[in-house]
């Protein structure tokens, strides 16, 4: 994987370094890799007391890694003659790097060499020092995921600039912090840290899916996400941390006088920092992020602490006090659905459908007895001349014309409200100018309502992608995803989300891990590992997995060692996508496309092989080159005993051929 560094300049490396009497600067030099395997590389060190940072340079200005103190075990000297992992050319070709020493942290190692032997010696003092002191303050500390950055307020992958990799972000209060992969973030050493307030950031769409992130000195980087529903989310997030950090509560507490602000009208959380200045109401940073991916056609996001408009614009804020959250919760919440209500511990993916339900498909708004739009536009003229901004709401939303003229003066309703000196009702109509009234349906929800979604909550244990140790996680499948958080309580942030629609396989493996499961998931060309607490909880949650990624409307058994989609094809016949499930010494195969079936038994004298072994190409665009592509792919074949018939098989992943063939394989034995 490609981990260069993105390109953020501008940051000055003394700002970074908090004053502390255990400080220490200079160049070292590093041991390249995590296996202290590659070459020595020169560097640039910062030692704050808390975290040593290392840089590619002395003038360079962000850093290549932090290592926070919390994070470190023991400094140990290496033997003058160099460890025995040097090799000749090490202890040879460049002079100094024999005065070396390891620090051995909870995540990894790492070695350092130094010029001089004093020099090596003044770092172990200053690390181990810090590692002594830290143990004493904090005797009984407990690990926690992510370090400072447990529980963040938002987190997830992100491709910076141009870089081909993403890299896994968090930002909780004022800070913002970038990781080479997800296991980084849970042992808690980051690439790279941003005070958001001392380098006054602030961020600006590129595009729908782009944000630009601007920094001091004029420097700035992008950050490109997967879909339009994260990258609001995103802003949303990094606005509110600024605001916090520089802006003012005024508005915050003026809106608020109203006792039905004081929560978010969605979700009744109580950090109303964020206002829909067309719709009328005040929102919580999450759920305004999830009107913000809406559109402007729908709900006109502004934040509390810093847009202008509340300080140039005082009919705006009338507009919040006059509509206000219980109000129009009266006409957008009047008939909720029983089956689910959100909370401030929703997960996103559940809360962003809940929101585009309430407002872009209008399904739970009052219902109202049938009326001409004739008669709608009469009363609407009625209501802007009453001042009432209720009844003017209800009616817009009904089809009401706001370029309609009076019959009687033959002014139209904004000069009417203006006339009248009904300012907040003028300002709600040009708010919503351009607002769309139909009852859209966006793509991924018409989507998702095509079939019933399975539901499943508890705790799993989860690894990370090197499948290194496990860690509970409470995860909720539901709309088609299945979310993971970093702690056990239901107020931890989301840690993860894996889309179902994008998951081809579900398999249990042959691990040390008692109930271990595996899902396949074709878009992060990824494998994630789960298990359960016992048998049962395993067929639970790989059943309701299965049931999301089956594409055909086959029963899903109870117990199996894999389901999921597979090319399947006979000795002469052309590949062909299909439902595969291993159980019971039998392969079922249900093709997708006519819904044929097929199983095949396994006994003693079948025959089974593996075909152009480690090789596997994703499947072109073009459907002319399929059949090229998947005869080059690793693939199993399995040959009946009486050599009678053939049948190839191959995985949408080259992991899910290889534990196809593993199965098989232990089938025969």
């Amino acid at each position: 994987m490609d981990y260069s560094e993105p390109t953020i300049t501008g940051f000055s490396r003394k700002d970074s370094i908090s004053v502390n009497t255990n400080e220490k600067y200079g160049v070292m030099y590093k041991k390249g890799g995590a296996d202290m395997k590659q070459a020595w590389q020169k560097r640039y060190f910062a030692f704050d007391g808390v975290a040593l940072k290392y840089f590619r340079s002395e003038n360079s200005f962000e850093s290549l890694r932090i290592i926070p103190v919390s994070t470190m075990k023991v400094v140990t000297p290496c033997k003058q003659e160099g460890s025995p992992r040097d090799s000749i050319t090490d202890l040879f070709t460049i002079g100094g790097r024999k005065h070396q020493f390891e620090l051995e942290c909870f995540d990894r190692s790492y070695r350092f060499g130094t010029d001089t032997l004093d020099t090596s010696i003044e770092w172990q003092h200053h690390l181990t020092a810090a590692i002594i002191d830290y143990e004493k303050k904090y005797p009984n500390s407990v690990r926690r995921v992510g370090g400072v950055m447990n529980n963040p307020d938002i987190s997830g992958r992100i491709r910076f600039d141009n870089n081909s990799s993403a890299y896994f972000v968090a930002l909780k209060n004022d800070m913002f912090k970038y990781y080479r992969d997800e296991e980084d973030f849970n042992n808690g050493v980051p690439i790279h840290e941003i005070p958001i307030s001392k380098y006054m950031m602030s961020v600006k769409d590129v595009d729908r899916v782009t944000l630009k992130v601007d920094v001091g000195n004029k420097q700035s980087f992008e950050l490109h996400f997967e879909n339009i529903q994260d990258a609001a989310a995103w802003k949303t997030a990094i606005d509110t941390a600024i605001g916090k950090s520089l802006g003012s509560m005024k508005y915050v507490d003026d809106v608020r006088e109203l006792e039905a602000n004081r929560t978010c009208a969605d979700c009744s959380s109580k950090e109303t920092l964020w206002a829909s200045i067309n719709l009328g109401i005040v929102l919580c940073p999450k759920c305004a992020g999830c009107h913000r991916s809406l559109g402007v056609s729908v709900s006109k996001i502004r934040s509390l602490f810093l847009d202008d408009i509340f300080a140039t614009n005082v009919s705006v804020l009338q507009l919040l006090h006059k509509i206000g959250n219980e109000e129009a919760n009266r006409f957008w919440y009047k008939n909720p659905p029983t089956d689910r209500a959100i909370d401030r511990d929703t997960p996103i993916v559940i809360r962003r459908r809940h929101i585009e339900e309430k407002y872009a498909q209008k399904k739970f708004v009052e219902t109202a007895d049938e009326m001409s739009i004739d008669v709608v536009n009469k009363n609407f003229v009625a209501a802007v001349k009453n001042g009432n901004i209720l009844k003017v709401m209800r009616l817009f939303y009904r089809g009401a014309n706001i370029y309609g003229f009076c019959t009687d003066t033959s002014e139209t309703v904004m000069e009417l409200a203006e006339k009248l000196g009904h300012h907040h009702i003028k300002e709600f109509l040009q708010q919503n100018e351009y607002t769309d009234i139909s009852m859209r349906l966006s793509n991924e929800i018409d989507e998702m309502n095509k079939k019933a979604h399975a539901y499943c909550e508890g705790y799993l244990e989860k690894t990370g992608p090197k499948m290194k140790g496990f860690l509970k996680r409470r995860c909720v499948l539901n709309y088609g995803c299945l979310m993971y958080y970093n702690e056990q309580n239901k107020r931890s942030s989301e840690r993860g989300c894996i889309r179902m629609s994008h998951s081809v396989c579900v398999s249990v493996p042959s691990c040390k891990k008692d109930f271990a499961f595996d899902i396949s998931n074709l878009q992060e060309k990824r494998v994630y590992r789960f298990a359960a607490n016992n048998e049962e909880d395993l067929y639970r949650w790989t059943n309701a997995l299965c049931s999301e990624i089956c594409p055909t409307d086959t029963r899903i058994p109870v117990k199996f060692d894999m389901c999921g989609i597979c090319f399947a094809k006979s000795h002469i016949s052309p590949w062909r996508k299909s439902w595969v499930v291993l159980k019971d010494k039998a392969i079922h195969i249900t093709y997708v496309g006519d819904k044929t079936e097929k199983t095949i038994v396994l006994s003693s004298g079948t025959n089974v092989y593996q075909s152009n072994v480690k090789k596997h190409k994703v499947l072109p665009n073009e459907e002319t080159s399929v059949a090229d592509v998947l005869n080059g792919n690793c693939y199993v074949e399995i040959i009946a005993p009486d050599m009678s018939e053939v049948t190839s098989f191959q995985g949408l992943l080259l992991e899910d051929t290889n534990r196809l063939f593993e199965i098989v394989e232990n089938y025969m034995k």
